[in-house]
């Protein structure tokens, strides 16, 4: 279901000033060929989480949004490194 994409730009909005309160690790991964989530959404998110106590980012080269299903072993072992 898509229902959920229809509020998502207002609640994008009305959450953008509470992003420079997260001081928690952030790990970012995310497809270049993301065709529901534009990858400038990286850049958004590193200049927003501007408080965070570390931001790491990988970057997943011709992947789509299902990354989740389709490359499932890296991203367990990037969570499990950076948790480290």
């Amino acid at each position: 279901s898509n229902d959920e994409l229809w509020f998502l730009k207002e609640d994008l909005i009305n959450m953008k000033p509470e992003l420079k309160d997260l001081s928690q690790r952030v790990l970012i991964l995310h497809g270049k060929e993301d065709s529901l989530v534009p990858y400038e959404n990286v850049t958004f998110m590193e200049k927003e989480f501007t408080n965070v106590q570390d931001i790491k980012i990988i970057s997943l080269e011709n992947e789509d949004h299902f990354i989740v299903w389709t490359k499932k072993s890296l991203i367990k072992d990037s969570l499990i490194s950076w948790l480290k």
